[in-house]
């Protein structure tokens, strides 16, 4: 028997009607509030007690898409921003994750925690993103 997190992964679900979007992504960052979508039926809960888990499926539809999750309201995605060699390794804010054009990501979110999705590209891009899984908690 495996974990509840394992069934997640293991059962993809459709892209449903209702359930998935197209987003126009510019050269300026830009945060999009993931809370009021209800994935796979089921809302954020601001008070609930254990976390709301959900992978979702992420696809750079036209272009290189730059992305973070982040429990707050940010604009500071930079793609260009690197640490210097030599330099202590840190998490900045500033750095986030490509998407290569036609290629997809797949992450399980903590409705709890990544409560924003932050994305740019350098010039125009399509984001496509979707639940994949069922909703839980664990």
């Amino acid at each position: 028997m495996g974990a509840f997190v394992e069934d997640q992964l293991a059962n993809v679900q459709p892209p449903r009607r209702g359930e998935c979007f197209a987003l126009a992504v510019d050269a300026t960052a830009r945060p999009y509030d993931l809370t009021p979508l209800a994935f796979g039926g089921v809302a954020v809960e601001g008070t609930a007690a254990r976390r709301n888990e959900t992978f979702v499926t992420l696809r750079a539809l036209t272009g290189d898409v730059y992305v973070q999750f982040s429990p707050v309201t940010a604009s500071d995605l930079d793609q260009t921003a690197v640490l210097a060699a030599g330099s202590a390794l840190s998490y900045p804010n500033t750095h986030g994750f490509v998407i290569p054009a036609g290629q997809e990501m797949r992450v399980r979110l903590d409705r709890s925690r990544d409560r924003f999705v932050i994305v740019k590209t350098t010039t125009t891009a399509t984001l496509f993103f979707r639940a994949s899984s069922h909703p839980g908690a664990s």
